[in-house]
């Protein structure tokens, strides 16, 4: 969330002197722009607590909560303290903590399942120590990341499905090396690293190649061929870019019908080698999801 610009349209609700409380009402447009109440499409609610100002703001025409955070003062112009992101269903997306405007301490992220994705401790606005985390199902950790900027070291932790480690990269600085950890509780070396460089594979050119390959490959008339009634259709294929930048295990994962599947698989089998994706100085697998979509206008 942004600070607040300092002119704003602002509404002091005095309470008894023996409350000692301030409350204030802050009308804005689409753009966080100062706007009268008729007009405005999102409304703060603040009241003063302490040294603060504590503000939440929401959507005007469903009084869905965006933003609360933390202010020196009414005029919202210097974020200091808690601020917190929501979802759209009132869950907590992220909590940060401010210092005069400038990120500091520590800031956690959780996705829409609920399951906490960031662990971040900032130094005055830098990223000191960072913990990441990605899940099987069921809230099962698949792997952990964990980064320390101030020690220059990284570990990068993988778990099977039922919770046990089955690999880690463990670096220091640019150097690194492999553990693999056996079911029988031994540990091996693997290879050695010399980078934590980390690439995503990609279709030669980029992705704005990828793009113009699919504008021109794409048969966008075989589905009114077929029949398709109009409306918007999105097909969603899965594939492997092998080591080698070959494509395999390409399937699709949704059924339009009307030849829609059959034409994105047809134009991906097509598109050739591709640049294979680079972790740690190596070439490995990478699992993408391409979804294409069909719009098909009344004649």
């Amino acid at each position: 969330m942004k600070t607040i610009p300092t002119a704003f349209l602002m509404l002091i609700l005095s309470l008894p002197a023996t409350a000692q409380t301030r409350q204030f009402a802050y009308y804005f447009d689409a753009s966080l722009v100062p706007s009268q109440k008729e007009k405005a499409a999102i409304y703060g609610k603040g009241i003063r607590q302490d040294s603060v100002v504590w503000v939440d703001f929401f959507l005007m025409a469903n009084d869905q909560k965006l933003f609360s955070g933390a202010y020196t003062d009414s005029s919202l112009n210097v974020l200091h303290g808690k601020g917190i992101d929501y979802y759209p269903d009132g869950r907590v997306q992220q909590v940060k903590h401010y210092t005069h405007n400038i990120q500091d301490g520590l800031t956690q992220q959780w996705n829409r399942m609920g399951q906490q994705t960031d662990s971040i401790i900032y130094a005055q606005g830098t990223v000191a120590f960072k913990k990441e985390f990605r899940y099987f199902k069921k809230n099962i950790t698949a792997n952990e990341i964990i980064t320390d900027s101030v020690r220059n070291t990284m570990q990068n932790i993988s778990y099977d499905t039922t919770g046990r480690k089955i690999r880690a990269f463990i670096f220091s600085g640019n150097k690194g090396i492999e553990k693999i950890y056996h079911t029988d509780g031994t540990v091996t070396d693997g290879d050695s690293l010399y980078t934590r460089e980390q690439k995503e594979a990609e279709f030669p050119g980029g992705l704005n190649a990828w793009a113009t390959y699919l504008t021109r490959s794409l048969d966008v008339f075989r589905p009114i061929r077929n029949g398709a009634a109009p409306g918007k259709y999105q097909v969603m294929v899965q594939f492997i870019i092998d080591k080698d930048g070959t494509l395999s295990n390409i399937k699709a994962l949704t059924h339009n019908g009307y030849g829609m599947e059959d034409e994105a698989l047809r134009v991906i089998r097509r598109s050739g080698k591709w640049s294979p994706a680079q972790q740690y100085g190596r070439f490995v697998k990478a699992y993408r999801r391409q979804p294409i979509v069909f719009a098909i206008t009344k004649k």
